[in-house]
Parts: C-alpha cells; structure tokens; sequence
C-alpha cells in the first residue's frame, strides 16, 4: 500500500486525523472507532484535492485503524486513482522525463545545451560501433523472445486455466421458511450476527387468524373430552351402584323363591291328600279342583320367582362386562361413551398437532440467524412480499471455505484431486493457494452449495471443487476468482525435476463422503488412462 505524506488527512467532524497510507480501496489513520461499524462519513484532505467519502473500520492495528472506502463514486474514484497515479511518479523522480516530448527523447538529448564541436566529430566513427551494438541487441532480443516462447510453452503444459470461477464455500443462503409481508428489517450489510440474533420479521394475518382458529377449537374438543371423561367416571359409578343392588335383588328373590317352593310343596301335598277321598264322595270336585288350582298357582308363583333370580344374576353376569340390562332393555352405555372418548381424543391431538405445527410457522416470521457469520448482502426489503423459500440475504461464515470453477471435459483428465491451485481476487487484489478437493457433478451439487449462477456455459462444463486453507476473514463469499491449476508437465523425469507432486486436501471435516469417493474414481480412471 502506498505510504502517505504531511498533505493528507481525514477530516472528521470537527476533527483532523493524519493519514499513514492511502490506497485506491482504503487508509490507516489514528482514528478510535469501534471495529466492523456499519458506516462513517468524512473529508479526505489530498494536497489540493477535497474528497467526501464514506468509510468502515476494518480492523484495529494498534493506536490505528485500517478504514475501507465505501459508495466512492465513478469521479472520486477517477480522482483518487490519478492523485495517487501523480503522487507515485513524482517520488520515482520520473517527472521530468516523463515531461520530454517523445521526439526529444528519441534524438538522446538529455538537455538543452548544445553539443560541441568535438562530440559531433567523435559521433561519426562510432556509428559503426552502433550498428555492432545493434544487431548484438537484436540477438538478444530473438533469444530472450525464444525464452519467452518456450515459458510459456511449458507454462501451458504445466497449468490449467479454470473458467467461471468463484467463491462460494463460505456462506449459506437464508430463506424464508413462510409467506409474509416484511414488517421490521433489523441488520444491515456488514453487520456481524450471532446464532439465534433475531435478522427481520414477517407479518402473515392468515396465519395468525388460522392459529386463533385452531386455538378456539382445540378448546372447544378439549371440552367435548372433559364431558365425556365425566360422563364416564357417572357411568362407571352408576354400573357399581347397579352391582350393588343387583346383589341385594338377587338375595330377596332367592328368599322369595325359598317361600315359593315351600308354598307350592304345601299345595301340592293338600292336593295329593284330597284326591284319594274324591271317589269314594267324602270331597267334591269342586273342592278338589280349587286346592288343584290353588297348587297350580303356587307352582306358577314358584317359576317366576325362578326366572326372576335368573334373570338378575343374567344381569349381574352383564354388568361384569359394563353392560346395563334395564327390563328388557340392552343398554351398553358404557362402550359408547369410551368410544366417543376415543374419537373425541383423536380429534384434539390432530387439532394440537396442527396448532403445534402452525406455531412454527408463526414462529417462523421471526427470521433469526443460524449461525454466527457476517451479513454479506441482502436480498429483501422493508414491505416485501415474500414466498417459502425465497431468499432474503447470505451469511458469510468462516471455516468450510472452497471455490468452484469450471474445465472443459477434453481438459478434465489433466485434474486430479490435491494438485495446487493458485487462486486470485481481483477485486481484492490478493493471490492465495489452494488444493484440487474433487471433480465432477456430484462432488459440486451434493450439498447443494452451489447454485445455477457459478455454472458453466455449456453443458459439457466440468466443475471442479477447490479447498482453500487460509482465506482471510474479510473476504466475502460470492466473489469471482482467476484459478490456476498446476496439473504438471506429464513428463514423469521433468515433473520429479521440478518438485512436482500433489498436496494433502485439506482436513477430514472439510471433505464431503461422496466428492471424495467421486474424486477417487476419477483419480483411478484418469490413472488407467495414462
């Protein structure tokens, strides 16, 4: 980063901060301001050149703080860009031949004096010395060009472009779990979130109006079941009391029966002694016939006191089993209502598993972080309607970081799992390594992370998944990458020559089963090939 002089400072508020270094994306100044706020504003003070900029603390280096610009328009930018241009050549020393117009500088003269006599003669017997110089330098040059030539010749055999490149292995997409109009926004870009620290709220009155709903009738069968429960602790203790006096009726019928029988044997006895006297006149018929009857009603009396302890202890056999026999009458009271209980029950736990369901998805209006990371870009705003799944921002996240690009399938054979990779950001102007983790389809879309936007042109595109080890914390996912792959030269005296051999990928977590198995396939496949 360029360093700066005693003309540059940062006015802010009321305030002047000297500026250490100064760069097209960024300045460190003694200025005391929390790290990662969202945004400041101030005056960057350039000798002559005013600009209003916008700004955010990075990071905190000692007493000072490295600022990045942010918002700079097209002409501040321009701006900058040419006062550090301009700065940079003055302390070259470069500005006065840079001033020399191109037909001066071609003549060789290096000043404004005029050559002497006696340097024009000498000039004239070492043209041919001139002309030696030359040819030697265009030999030279021929040399250097073949040097060249051949550079690049075993560059493109040792390395392997990688197209439609970029990072996407350390963020995730957060999405709406549920409909809803966007009520309440509570981050902004750049914030730095916890898992669990609420982001924005959604607002569904159908959701709410269909919990209220579910609520009134979830009530409504919770009273039905309290009903039924009570209906059935009655009945219980009403079938008890029935026991009760069915035991009570059967001892009386069973005395009743007792008389009865000893009754009808009475009769039956008067009726055997009168009968022998009936021929010889002593009784009449009459009188025969009404101690008959008397028998025969007896013994009727006797049957129907039978049938009726049968009858009771019928019934006591029925109420083992909860039935209630009441006169002629079946009444299995007692089945009904646990049936009804049953189905009454059914219905409450449908009614609170749907509640219970509903809840989540009210619950799901508060949209809150799944991870702790870094608000990288929203995608929402403020009264928007948004559908399940549509995605509202990307969290940026450290750890489990890899690049994806894409080769051709002619190209595809030279790529094996743990070649080195030279990964470059332009837009951060920074170069880091990396590692070939996996090739192929599968290893790219299993987990879903990488969408339609990063893939490739044509359909016979080959992704190629790249672990990078240590990637610095502020750089943001989503950004496009220049990968190089050193596939080696094939040649196996030449590779071992040149200390070629493939790396360690990365740590077992970082590995995904089915890239991996798919990565070894193609490292076999590639091997019998050659």
């Amino acid at each position: 980063m360029p360093t700066s002089n005693v003309n540059e400072f940062i006015i802010i508020g009321d305030r002047r901060y000297p500026i250490s270094e100064i760069s097209e994306f960024g300045f460190v100044a003694p200025i005391q301001l929390p790290e990662g706020i969202t945004r400041s504003e101030g005056t960057l003070i350039l000798g002559d050149v005013q600009l209003p900029v916008e700004f955010r603390v990075r990071k905190m280096i000692g007493h000072e703080s490295s600022c990045s610009l942010a918002n700079l328009s097209i002409t501040s930018s321009d701006t900058l860009k040419k006062y550090l241009k301009d700065r940079s050549r003055i302390s070259s020393g470069n500005e006065e031949l840079e001033a020399r117009s191109y037909d001066e500088l071609a003549s060789g003269k290096i000043s404004s004096e005029a050559t002497s006599g006696d340097q024009v003669a000498a000039a004239a017997p070492a043209q041919k010395g001139y002309v030696k110089s030359f040819a030697l330098l265009i030999i030279m040059l021929t040399m250097v060009g073949l040097l060249i030539m051949a550079c690049f010749f075993l560059r493109s055999r040792s390395s392997l472009s990688v197209g439609n490149s970029a990072l996407v292995g350390n963020w995730m997409a957060i999405n709406s779990k549920v409909e809803g109009e966007i009520s309440e926004v509570l981050i902004s870009e750049g914030d730095h979130v916890k898992k669990g620290d609420l982001l924005l709220r959604l607002n569904n009155p159908e959701i709410t109006q269909a919990n209220l709903q579910l609520v009134a009738q979830q009530q409504t069968a919770q009273s039905k079941v309290n009903a039924l429960r009570k209906q059935l602790k009655t009945f219980k203790a009403k079938l008890a009391y029935a026991s009760s006096k069915l035991d009570l009726d059967r001892k009386v019928a069973i005395s009743e029966l007792d008389a009865s029988k000893k009754a009808c044997k009475s009769a039956r006895a008067a009726f055997e002694r009168l009968k022998p006297f009936l021929a010889s006149g002593a009784v009449t018929q009459l009188e025969v016939d009404e101690v008959q009857n008397k028998f025969f009603e007896e013994e009727s009396i006797m049957i129907a006191k039978e049938n009726l302890v049968r009858q009771i202890e019928f019934s006591k056999e029925a109420a083992k089993d909860n039935i209630l026999i009441i006169g002629d009458r079946i009444d299995d009271e007692l089945g009904r209502i646990e049936a009804d209980l049953e189905i009454a029950q059914a219905e409450l736990l449908e009614l609170s598993q749907i509640l219970d369901l509903n809840r989540q998805n009210e619950g799901a209006l508060d949209v809150v972080a799944p991870r702790d990371g870094v608000v990288f870009v929203k995608y929402c705003h403020l009264g928007q309607y948004v559908k399940v799944a549509d995605e509202l921002m990307g969290l940026s996240h450290p750890g489990e970081t890899w690049a994806a690009g894409q080769v051709s399938v002619g190209q595809a054979s030279r790529v094996l799992p743990g070649q080195p990779v030279k990964i470059r950001i332009p837009a951060m102007k920074l170069t880091i390594d990396g590692t070939v983790m996996s090739v192929g389809h599968r290893a790219m879309y299993a987990k879903g992370n990488y969408n339609a936007e990063f893939r490739g042109t044509t359909a016979t595109d080959v992704p190629i998944k790249v672990h990078i080890q240590d990637l610095p914390e502020n750089i943001p996912s989503g950004l496009r990458l220049e990968m190089a792959i050193s596939t080696g030269f094939g040649l196996k005296w030449l590779d071992e020559a040149m200390g070629y051999k493939l790396r360690e990928i990365g740590t077992p977590r970082t590995m995904d089963p089915v890239a991996q198995n798919d990565s070894d396939a193609l490292a076999l496949a590639t091997q019998e090939t050659k």
